[in-house]
C-alpha cells in the first residue's frame, strides 16, 4: 500500500485516484463558490460531495484544508465553508475528539461572523439549512458529551474548564439570535418583503434553529414565540428546502403538544404529513436528508396518534390508513388509556431532549432530561385517562341522570362512584374539552374553543349531550377518489 500526501494508506492507485478526484472537487467548488455559481456549487455539494465520501472516506475523514491543493491557498471564505464540511463529515461518519469539538464551535462562530458582514455571497438553500440544522445537532451531541464526565481524561476535563462558551446554551443561543438580528428577517417577514440574501436566508433557518433549541430546552411557550412571525402551513421559503419545512412543522406540533394543543398539532401534522407523502413520491435520491426526512416522518406519525387518542377529531382518509398500517396495535392500546404505550410512543416521537446545566465537573444522567419531559406528559395523560370511561357512557345517549352515570361507572369490587365524584368529573371534562385553538396570525395565539366529540351541559340533576361531529359529506369522499384516479391516469 501507499501512504498519500493526506495521511491515509491505500493501494497506489487507488490513492492516486482518490487525490486527483478530491482536488479536482475542492478546486471546483472553490472557483464556483467565488463566481456565486449556485446551481455548480448544489450539484457539488448534494451530489459530488456525498458520492466522494461514500467511495473513499467512509472510514476516514477527508483530508483537513492545510493539506488541500487550491488556487488560492489564502482564501479564508472557502476554509470556513470547506471546514464546516470537513467537522460535518467527522460528526457523521466518524467519532469527533474534544479538540475537533472545540474547533467546530471555532469555525462555525466565524463563519457566522463572516456571512453577517459579506453582502456578496451565494449559497445554495439547502446549505444553508444544512449549517444551522448540523449547529444544533453538534450542540446536542457536546452536551451528551459532557455530560460523561467518568470517561474523561484529566486532559479534557482541564481543556473543557478552560472553554466555558464553547457550545454553551448561552452562546449558541446568542449565535441564532445575532443572525436572526442582522438580518432583520422579522421584519422583513412582517411586511412581506422578498427574502433574497444569504444572510437573509439564513436568518430565516436561525428561527427554526431557534426553536428547535427551545423545544430541547423544554421551553414550549419561547419556543413558538421564536417563530412567530413565520407563516408555518403556508407555501413560501421554507417549502423550498423540504428538510426545514418538516422540521419546523415536527418542533411546532411537539411544543403544541405539550401545551395540551392537541386539534393544533393535529391541524399542523395534517399539512405536513400530506407533503411528505407526496415528496416521497416523487424522491429517489436516497440522500442523508431523505433519510432524515423519513424519521421526522414516522415520529409525526406517532404524535399524531397520541394526539387523536387523547383529542377525537376527523383525519384526512389517507392519514388514517397510514395510521392503520404503521401503528394498528399501539393505536388500541392507546384508545384503551395504556400508559405504557404512551411512554413508549412518547420516548420514540419526543427530540433528544438536553440538560442545559451540566457541567464538566457534575456527573449526570443524558436521560435526565427526557425522563423529566416524559414525566410531565404522562401526568396530563393520566388525567385524560380518568375521563375516558365517563366519556364513553356519555356517548350512548343524548340525556341521562347523574345518579344513573355514577352507577354506571361503579365496578364490582371498588369503592362506588358518587354523583358528586361524577359531577367533578363532569367539570374536569368541560375543562380538558376546551382548548387554545389557532385560526390566524402568530401560532403562540389562539382562542379557546370546544375540541371534544362530545358536549353537553348540566341541568339540575341531568346531563344533557350532543354530538359535536358534523355529518360526513359522502360527495367530498367520491369527489376525492374521482381525482386521484384521474391523477392516476
Amino acid at each position: 500500500s501507499t501512504q498519500s500526501t493526506w495521511g491515509f494508506h491505500r493501494s497506489g492507485a487507488l490513492a492516486m485516484n482518490s487525490e486527483t478526484e478530491v482536488t479536482t472537487f475542492v478546486q471546483c467548488l472553490q472557483v464556483s463558490i467565488r463566481e456565486g455559481d449556485v446551481g455548480r456549487i448544489y450539484a457539488l455539494y448534494d451530489t459530488t460531495f456525498n458520492r466522494l465520501t461514500e467511495r473513499y472516506f467512509l472510514q476516514s475523514s477527508w483530508p483537513p484544508f492545510e493539506r488541500l491543493t487550491l488556487h488560492d491557498e489564502e482564501d479564508d471564505l472557502f476554509r470556513i465553508l470547506y471546514s464546516e464540511l470537513y467537522y460535518r463529515h467527522i460528526y457523521a461518519k466518524l467519532q469527533p475528539s474534544l479538540e475537533q469539538r472545540l474547533e467546530s464551535w471555532d469555525n462555525y462562530c466565524d463563519l457566522f461572523e463572516l456571512i453577517s458582514r459579506t453582502t456578496t455571497l451565494a449559497l445554495p438553500n439547502q446549505w444553508l439549512w444544512d449549517i444551522v440544522d448540523e449547529f444544533i445537532y453538534q450542540f446536542q451531541s457536546f452536551c451528551q458529551f459532557k455530560s460523561k464526565t467518568k470517561t474523561k481524561t484529566e486532559d479534557e476535563l482541564t481543556a473543557l474548564a478552560q472553554n466555558p462558551q464553547a457550545w454553551s446554551v448561552l452562546a449558541v443561543l446568542k449565535a441564532l439570535s445575532d443572525l436572526e438580528k442582522n438580518s432583520d428577517i422579522v421584519n422583513k417577514l412582517t411586511a412581506g418583503s422578498s427574502i433574497n440574501s444569504v444572510l437573509e436566508v439564513l436568518g430565516l433557518f436561525s428561527l427554526i434553529g431557534q426553536l428547535r433549541l427551545h423545544c430541547l430546552l423544554g421551553d414550549y411557550r419561547l419556543a413558538l414565540r421564536s417563530v412567530q412571525a413565520l407563516e408555518i402551513t403556508k407555501q413560501g421559503m421554507l417549502t423550498c428546502v423540504p428538510a426545514s419545512y418538516i422540521s419546523a412543522c415536527y418542533y411546532v406540533g411537539f411544543a403544541y403538544m405539550m401545551m395540551g394543543r392537541y386539534c393544533d398539532l393535529i391541524h399542523t401534522f395534517t399539512h405536513v404529513l400530506l407533503c411528505i407523502g407526496r415528496i416521497k413520491q416523487h424522491h429517489s435520491h436516497r440522500s442523508y436528508q431523505y433519510e432524515q426526512m423519513l424519521k421526522k416522518n414516522d415520529q409525526m406519525y406517532a404524535l399524531l396518534a397520541i394526539a387523536l387518542a387523547l383529542c377525537p377529531q376527523p383525519v384526512d382518509d389517507a392519514l388514517c390508513a397510514t395510521l392503520r398500517e404503521k401503528y394498528s396495535e399501539k393505536l388500541a392500546r392507546l384508545q384503551a388509556g395504556d400508559e405504557q404505550c404512551f411512554a413508549e410512543m412518547f420516548a420514540y416521537a419526543s427530540p433528544k431532549f438536553i440538560n442545559p446545566s451540566t457541567s464538566a465537573t457534575i456527573t449526570s444522567v443524558p436521560l435526565d432530561a427526557l425522563r423529566l419531559q416524559s414525566k410531565m406528559f404522562l401526568e396530563e395523560v393520566r388525567q385524560h385517562c380518568q375521563l375516558s370511561t365517563l366519556r364513553s357512557y356519555m356517548r350512548l345517549y343524548s340525556s341521562i341522570d347523574v345518579t344513573k352515570l355514577a352507577r354506571f361507572m361503579s365496578s364490582p369490587g371498588s369503592e362506588p362512584v358518587t354523583p358528586v365524584t361524577v359531577r367533578q368529573l363532569l367539570m374536569c371534562l368541560k375543562h380538558k374539552s376546551h382548548q387554545l385553538v389557532w385560526s390566524a396570525g402568530p401560532c403562540l395565539g389562539g382562542r379557546r374553543s370546544p375540541c371534544s366529540d362530545i358536549d353537553f351541559y348540566v341541568d339540575g340533576e341531568m346531563i344533557h349531550i350532543f354530538d359535536t361531529n358534523t355529518e360526513r359529506r359522502f360527495s367530498d369522499y367520491f369527489l376525492q377518489q374521482i381525482d386521484q384516479l384521474q391523477s392516476a391516469a
